[in-house]
C-alpha cells in the first residue's frame, strides 16, 4: 500500500508537468485504492485470527503445576470439557474438623501449630485464615481453614498434617477418657463401663452407664460421666461380666 501511495503521488506530479498521460494517474490510482482494500482485509484477517486465537488459549488464573491431563495435543474439546488439572503449590490451604463446642474459642488470627509427617523438625506456625460457619450436623464439627505459604514448596497438596489450636484455658473443659475396649455397647443401646471396686481379694465388677464422644486416638471421651479420674476399669471380657461379680487382676495392677 505504500508503495503504491508513492507511485500515485509520482503520477499527480507528472500529470501536472503534463509528462505523462491522464491514464497512468488513472491507473496509479486504481492500484492505490487496490491496495487500500487489500490492506483493510489483511488487517480483518488478523483480527479474526487473534480472536479465534483467544477463544482456543486456556489462561492460567494462577502459577502452579499441571497435575493431570484429560486430553491431548491435537484432539477436539467442546465447551465446558476438563482439559487439565492444575494445582497451586506456592501458597496452600490447610483444611481440619474443628468440634462445635471449640467454635466461639477461635477465629481467623488464632495461632496454629502444624507438624507434617513428611517434613521432620520444628512445628511450622500459622494462624486460623477462616472459619467456615456451615457446620456437619453429624460429626457435630465446622471446618477451620489455614493458609500456608510455601515459597520454597517444601509442602505439597495432599500431605498429612497434625493440628494443634491455641485456645485460652477458660475456653476448655477437661474431659474423662477411657480405652475404647472398656466400652460394652447393650442390646438395648446404651453403653456400660465396668469398673473394678474394692481392695486386694474383694474386687467386684460394677456398671456404671456413660455416653461416649469423640475419639481421641485409642481413647474415648465421657460426656457427663460421673468416673473420677483414676478408676479401675476392666478391658477383656467385660462383655459375659455380672454386676457383683468377682474379679482378679492379672499381669497388672
Amino acid at each position: 500500500m505504500e508503495l503504491a501511495t508513492v507511485q500515485e503521488r509520482r503520477q499527480t506530479q507528472l500529470v501536472a508537468q503534463k509528462m505523462t498521460p491522464q491514464d497512468s494517474y488513472d491507473q496509479a490510482h486504481a492500484q492505490r485504492r487496490q491496495a487500500q482494500a487489500d490492506f483493510a482485509a489483511a488487517n480483518a484477517r488478523v483480527a479474526l485470527l487473534e480472536d479465534e486465537l483467544a477463544r482456543h488459549a486456556l489462561k492460567a488464573p494462577f502459577d502452579g503445576v499441571v497435575s493431570r491431563k484429560h486430553t491431548e495435543l491435537g484432539a477436539w474439546v467442546r465447551p465446558g470439557d476438563g482439559v487439565l488439572e492444575l494445582v497451586e503449590t506456592a501458597v496452600l490451604r490447610v483444611e481440619f474438623a474443628l468440634p462445635q463446642v471449640h467454635y466461639a474459642a477461635i477465629g481467623p488470627g488464632t495461632p496454629v501449630e502444624l507438624r507434617f509427617d513428611a517434613v521432620p523438625g520444628e512445628p511450622t506456625v500459622a494462624s486460623v485464615s477462616r472459619l467456615i460457619p456451615v457446620g456437619h450436623e453429624a460429626a457435630r464439627s465446622f471446618r477451620v481453614r489455614v493458609e500456608l505459604p510455601n515459597p520454597e514448596h517444601v509442602y505439597a497438596p495432599g500431605m498429612s498434617v497434625d493440628v494443634m489450636l491455641a485456645i485460652a484455658d477458660n475456653k476448655i473443659a477437661s474431659v474423662a477418657t477411657v480405652p475404647a475396649d472398656a466400652l460394652v455397647r447393650s442390646a438395648d443401646g446404651g453403653t456400660v463401663v465396668w469398673t473394678v471396686q474394692g481392695e486386694g481379694d474383694r474386687l467386684r465388677a460394677t456398671p456404671v452407664p456413660v455416653q461416649p464422644g469423640r475419639a481421641l486416638g485409642e481413647r474415648v471421651e465421657l460426656r457427663g460421666s460421673d468416673l473420677p479420674a483414676g478408676t479401675r476399669v476392666v478391658l477383656h471380657g467385660n462383655e459375659r461380666l455380672r454386676p457383683g461379680q468377682a474379679l482378679r487382676i492379672v499381669g497388672g495392677s
